[in-house]
């Protein structure tokens, strides 16, 4: 492969991924106009996505209010792994600071699971200290894991990028 086949890759890419955050932007300020089935069914795929949520062996999540939900999910189809799972449809400009961090880890030791996962349309705090098996999700990386499994997007054009097969000529 030479320079110049290179160069056109990486621009290429570069393009792709500019676009993919560019979309990941737009894609947040939809969720939070979501009603709250679609936001729980939009959280409930990308969290089977992740691996974090079976049809089968879960734990119904709860409404913690107008706009949150929250409950056990089993992590495994066999049901031996629970992680506790919260989310929350705020504005996104609205941070999210240790005291929901706090009663968020309150629900989450009241139901016994020792791994959390808390999820949010908007921003975590910046210097937000985080116990261990707790992970945070913030609308920017709500937003890139949407674009990643095409929740919400459509994969629009597919461009196949070729190269020589040396072994195929050489022989």
């Amino acid at each position: 492969m030479n320079q110049k086949t290179n160069n056109a890759e990486e621009t290429v890419a570069q393009l792709i991924q500019q676009h993919n955050e560019s979309m990941a932007s737009e894609i947040i300020k939809e969720v939070v106009q979501f009603p709250f089935a679609k936001f729980y069914s939009t959280i409930g795929y990308v969290m089977k996505c992740l691996k974090y949520w079976h049809d089968n062996n879960h734990t119904r999540l709860e409404s913690l209010g107008q706009n949150s939900f929250g409950g056990i999910v089993k992590r495994d189809p066999l049901g031996l792994l629970e992680v506790y799972i919260e989310a929350m449809k705020v504005p996104s400009d609205q941070e999210i600071g240790e005291t929901e961090l706090a009663s968020f880890i309150d629900r989450m030791k009241k139901k016994k699971v020792q791994q959390g996962v808390f999820i949010t349309t908007s921003f975590f705090k910046k210097d937000i200290q985080v116990e261990n098996g707790i992970v945070l999700i913030d609308g920017k990386k709500l937003s890139e894991y949407m674009v990643e499994f095409n929740a919400g997007t459509k994969v629009k054009t597919v461009y196949v990028w070729r190269d020589l097969d040396r072994s195929f000529i050489n022989l």
